[in-house]
């Protein structure tokens, strides 16, 4: 069984690698390669001395059959998404978005406040960053929406003023969950997503201008990543320590990391919290079983208890795979995204793949569509990105993916139009254009 995991796996990368060298960038092959394949890889280097060698036989099908639904997808896949043509505009509602920005920090800080008593609750040495206020949680776990549409106005601006002001707006979001709540993990994904939307709205103006980045850009952005980095391992050690109440070892020393040491204790803590999961995986697999209910009830949080409310209704355990898990450390709990999965479906999981890949396919073909809202592409960034995380945590099924992607829907496309994307092609007639794009002639202004 081993050996066909490798064949599988080897062929996955080599796949995903010639997609990602063709121009793939968009894809979620990507993603899953780097999110996933290369987590999964290091897991069987070993660089932990409780990385159980004993791989479940389960373990091997599971990804087996994900690398086998991801070749046959790739082989079958159509066009690469391209970055977007043009230039989105805004429909001046500027202060809509500054307003949202509001309400969400304001949520944000009433919500450490009911959970810890203070505003900022990590600069008062205190650890709630999985503490989720009733109700009001569906607007502090809409992170990328807010980011997004601040994004969206960084991209259709038309002063400089205004891009500085969304830029400091979404400073302060991410200042207030990784210092206030030390949410490290959802400002990560966060990141990532936004890092996707950003080149996606942005791609074909970075890539003309390409030749004109100034060196000292290049070595700020380069700056900016380490000190990104620096700054999550230290919130993690403080987090760890309980901010200091208590005298622990570091991290790397927390969980036997043998490793090699990059970027001073980076590579410790992304090992304990990616390639590490996969070992508890495993763990939990042995311990607990598989393919415990084929209805999804723990693989699909966001149907269950997203949609239908369960938990609240019919007081169903929204956690129930998590409570059957199993890790041998505190500083590594997580059992990835697969564990929810495995655990109803077990050697049927190759179900929950296929539709996962059906429903990127769906998105991909409504972001390539002439008649794409800004409500499809934010969706997409959101959801896409989210495979990255899987050798974490199930973030793609998620009690909260169901109000995200609503969210965006209902505000993207309000917020803002798309590009004239017919007018690169029209050539003299490049001012006939597609009525569906144009704001209507009531209300639009005087130039």
């Amino acid at each position: 069984m081993s050996i066909l995991f490798w064949v599988a796996f080897t062929a996955f990368c080599l796949l995903a690698l010639f997609r990602l060298f063709k121009g793939d960038v968009f894809g979620i092959y990507g993603y899953v390669l780097f999110g996933v394949y290369v987590p999964l890889g290091l897991f069987f280097v070993g660089w932990s001395g409780y990385v159980d060698p004993r791989i479940q036989t389960a373990f091997y099908v599971l990804f087996i059959q994900f690398s086998v639904v991801l070749c046959a997808f790739m082989i079958t896949e159509g066009d690469y998404l391209k970055p977007l043509q043009g230039k989105i505009r805004s429909r001046r509602r500027g202060l809509v978005v500054v307003a949202m920005t509001f309400v969400f920090v304001a949520c944000t800080l009433a919500e450490n406040q009911m959970g810890s008593g203070v505003f900022l609750p990590a600069l008062s040495g205190i650890d709630i960053h999985t503490y989720h206020a009733p109700i009001i949680v569906y607007v502090t776990k809409s992170i990328y929406v807010v980011c997004g549409a601040n994004l969206f106005a960084i991209v259709s601006a038309d002063r400089w003023w205004k891009r500085f002001l969304h830029i400091f707006l979404i400073s302060v979001v991410l200042f207030v969950f990784v210092f206030g709540k030390s949410a490290r993990i959802e400002v990560a994904m966060l990141l990532v997503q936004l890092a996707g939307l950003g080149l996606f709205l942005g791609g074909r103006a970075i890539w003309s201008h390409i030749g004109r980045i100034r060196p000292s850009v290049v070595i700020g952005s380069v700056a900016l990543m380490l000190l990104v980095v620096r700054v999550f391992a230290s919130v993690g050690d403080s987090r760890s320590s309980h901010y200091g109440q208590y005298d622990v070892a570091d991290y790397g020393t927390s969980i036997d990391y043998t490793g090699p040491q990059l970027l001073g204790k980076w590579m410790s803590w992304y090992y304990g919290y990616f390639p590490l999961s996969f070992n508890n995986l495993n763990l939990s697999i042995g311990s607990s079983g598989i393919g415990h209910s084929l209805l999804g009830f723990d693989a699909f949080k966001w149907l269950y208890f997203g949609l239908f409310q369960f938990d609240n209704i019919l007081g169903m355990d929204a956690y129930n795979a998590d409570h059957h898990s199993v890790y041998l450390i505190p500083q590594a709990i997580v059992t990835t995204g697969f564990w929810d999965i495995i655990y109803d479906f077990g050697y049927f999981s190759f179900l929950v793949f296929v539709l996962s890949l059906l429903y990127y396919r769906f998105l991909k073909k409504r972001v390539q569509s002439d008649h794409a809202s800004l409500g499809d592409i934010g969706v997409y960034f959101y959801w896409v990105p989210t495979w990255f995380f899987m050798s974490f945590q199930n973030f793609s099924f998620d009690v909260f993916v169901a109000s995200n992607i609503i969210f965006c829907y209902l505000l993207f496309p309000r917020l803002y139009y798309p590009p004239l994307r017919q007018e690169a092609s029209l050539g003299s007639a490049g001012n006939v254009l597609s009525e569906s794009f144009l704001e209507p002639t009531q209300n639009r202004r005087p130039r």
